[in-house]
């Protein structure tokens, strides 16, 4: 038998419906991202509420006009158009085609080969845990090691990026080979940060603070400028372009069997979802992941936002699906006391001669861990766009 037709509703329901939703959308500034925000609300309404494209184009406008300042015209159809022409083909809730499941098979001959093999890739030297700047991390969870993925978690202005790109720098100078995909802002602005966090002129972010210290600049740029040539040639920006899961993942896999150790995007939260169910792009891209990673013997470490509902270190408010944390091989997270408490913390750290009471405005969490170390806390500061550890945190002692 022939399956029913399909009714569509009114237009003006179908315009209150993209009414209501857009009503949930977060009114942004210049540079915070409002042409990802359009391009993913926008397929939103199109694929994933079936709501016309003539009623979809009206709400998108009239959500720019609270933006501040508003797209311009010729953005915003730019952005609306290239939403549309990604829009899936299918109806809105339409399944993909059901594909055959895999032939699973038991382990054939030795099946603990692997095993030796990897206890003498670790005697010989080539299965290691690179350091982190942040040494208790790397102590503890062994997160850099082949094949393991990683998530850094953290609210606006927790400092990840600044953190990102400090471990990245300090691999690129010990000689590991690495990619950065700078999924937000182009290469030049986080090299940028880069030459101010190296040159320790925190300043040198800002033209005013450049115009004002010009032999500053001229100094700063013959010492760091070969290395930040070098370290360039290492990253990626979305060349203007809407970055979707599956080029990212592609871009993963082409850096993995090049030869890179350590790839990191900052931050994949922006990364477009191509598929009417989020989660099936979470999965998909998390089970590429780990493929790729564990085939090519790289680790791939990630940014992800909170979710705006909880800033609480926790699983539960990794921003996503919860597909990321349940996949991945280790989850931390960054917090900035400055931010959320107005002022510095002071904690008590484990150190050689004893329990030592600090003050700091930053804390890494280790909410997960394949080896140890989940639910420890690492204390930090975060001075001069670079974050250093003052140890382990502890309980203060009795009396």
């Amino acid at each position: 038998s022939q399956p029913p037709m399909q009714r569509t509703k009114p237009v003006g329901d179908q315009a209150a419906r993209a009414a209501a939703y857009a009503a949930t959308w977060e009114r942004l500034p210049e540079g915070d991202g409002r042409n990802q925000a359009l391009y993913v609300h926008v397929k939103a309404l199109v694929n994933d509420m079936g709501i016309p494209i003539d009623v979809a184009r009206q709400t998108a406008i009239d959500w720019n006009q609270a933006n501040i300042p508003p797209l311009s015209d010729k953005e915003l159809e730019q952005t609306i158009s290239d939403a549309l022409k990604y829009a899936s083909k299918k109806p809105a809730g339409c399944k993909n085609t059901e594909a055959k499941p895999p032939t699973l098979k038991a382990a054939a001959g030795e099946a603990s080969e692997g095993v030796w093999q990897n206890a003498e890739a670790a005697i010989a030297g080539r299965r290691v845990t690179i350091p982190l700047t942040i040494a208790e991390i790397s102590g503890l969870t062994h997160c850099t090691l082949p094949g393991e993925v990683v998530v850094v978690v953290g609210a606006p202005g927790a400092s990840k990026s600044y953190w990102l790109l400090q471990e990245a720098a300090n691999w690129f100078e010990q000689g590991h080979k690495i990619a950065l995909l700078e999924a937000e802002k182009n290469v030049t602005y986080h090299l940028n940060r880069l030459a101010a966090q190296r040159s320790g002129y925190p300043g040198f972010v800002y033209p005013e603070w450049q115009k004002d210290h010009p032999e500053l600049v001229a100094s700063i740029k013959a010492e760091h400028k070969p290395f930040l040539d070098a370290f360039g040639r290492c990253m990626f920006d979305n060349s203007q372009n809407v970055l979707t899961m599956s080029s990212v993942i592609e871009w993963v896999k082409a850096q993995a069997e090049g030869g890179c150790r350590l790839i990191l995007i900052d931050p994949l939260t922006v990364v477009d979802r191509e598929r009417v169910q989020t989660w099936e792009a979470d999965k998909h891209f998390m089970g590429a992941a780990q493929t790729i990673c564990a085939k090519n013997g790289c680790t791939l470490l990630f940014v992800l936002h909170c979710t705006k509902a909880g800033t609480e270190p926790s699983l539960a408010n990794v921003g996503g699906g919860a597909t990321f944390t349940q996949l991945a091989d280790c989850v931390l997270w960054l917090y900035s006391h400055d931010k959320e408490d107005g002022q510095d913390k002071t904690s008590h750290v484990q150190t050689p001669c004893g329990i030592a009471e600090v003050t700091h405005n930053r804390s890494i969490l280790i909410l997960k861990s394949r080896y140890e170390g989940t639910g420890r806390r690492v204390v930090c500061t975060f001075e001069n766009l670079k974050l250093r550890s003052h140890g382990m945190g502890t309980a203060k002692p009795k009396g």
